[in-house]
């Protein structure tokens, strides 16, 4: 059977085509579409009407792109921009009535269970607790959790979406547009910290999207390598080349950024801010180790489709 699940972000909508066969799954293809779908109303909530039509655009060709791998199902799921707009319920009945495609919008509760699994299947946990962070375009997800279970998670409605859209920061940034931007961040995750220390933390991993670009673009820097030359599914980011990438990052603008090894054009607008949040949760959290899942609630999805055929 091939199943398709469409994991509709704030950022990106994004595909994934797999045949599952005896317990397990092949992927068959992978591809993702920028939509910046919370672009001028993710801090008002509303999605405004061109990334609206953005959004059936881009759903349209995922289709299209189903229907070339004959497809048996597809699941498609809402997140943070779509929870939180007062439209959303508008855009997935528009998308039900032009594309005949039923969207099942969840909360950040059962995103950040989703990512859990997903990233379970990429990087082989113990019994050590370890943080999960995904930083999407709406919301960040938090868990704390081993390879038996979730100790704890929370979703955060503070993604780079959100980020942008509120400091809308100078290009390049200055310094106390930087201190502005932790500061707030600083008060917004005192119950994170809270959970980092009552577990004893130090080992943190970052799930797709921003990670995987920072873990090229240092690759790029170490090696003049991509990541993606050779398959994945997880790989160590060197704090140290961390804390010598970010600087920068921050120092360039939008149009030195598009310049820099392994900065992808969906991501060189909201790369700074996201710097600056992972930058800080490192700090503040004290994480010793960091390692990337190339897999996040789109695999998760898939693990829970195996679990039930």
């Amino acid at each position: 059977m091939k199943v398709a699940v469409l994991d509709l972000g704030t950022n990106t909508f994004n595909l994934l085509i797999h045949q599952i066969d005896k317990k397990s799954f092949t992927l068959l293809h992978k591809d993702k579409i920028a939509v910046k779908l919370g672009e001028g109303g993710i801090n008002k909530g509303k999605i405004l009407s061109t990334p609206f039509e953005r959004g059936l655009e881009a759903i349209k060709i995922h289709l299209e792109t189903c229907n070339q791998f004959y497809v048996d199902k597809i699941i498609a799921f809402g997140t943070s921009a779509l929870r939180s707009a007062s439209n959303g319920n508008e855009f997935k009945e528009a998308v039900q009535s032009q594309l005949n495609l039923e969207i099942e919008i969840i909360d950040g509760d059962r995103e950040a269970e989703l990512i859990y699994k997903g990233v379970k299947l990429a990087y082989p946990l113990n019994e050590e607790p370890h943080l999960i962070m995904d930083v999407g375009g709406g919301s960040t997800e938090f868990i704390i959790g081993n390879n038996k279970e979730i100790f704890w998670k929370k979703s955060y409605p503070i993604g780079a979406a959100r980020l942008l859209d509120q400091f809308n920061h100078q290009d390049p940034i200055l310094s106390e547009e930087v201190t502005q931007i932790e500061t707030y961040l600083t008060n917004q995750f005192l119950e994170l910290e809270e959970q980092v220390k009552k577990y004893s933390v130090t080992k943190m991993i970052g799930s797709s999207g921003s990670f995987e670009t920072l873990a090229d673009m240092i690759s790029f820097m170490q090696s003049g390598e991509s990541i993606f030359n050779k398959a994945f599914t997880t790989v160590p980011i060197n704090l140290s080349h961390l804390e010598e990438i970010i600087p920068k990052i921050l120092s360039r603008n939008i149009a030195d950024r598009l310049m820099m090894k392994g900065m992808l054009p969906l991501r060189v607008d909201m790369m700074v801010v996201v710097c600056i949040f992972i930058k800080l949760i490192i700090q503040k959290l004290t994480i010793q180790e960091l390692h990337l899942s190339d897999f996040a609630m789109k695999e998760g999805i898939m693990e829970e489709i195996l679990e039930q055929y």
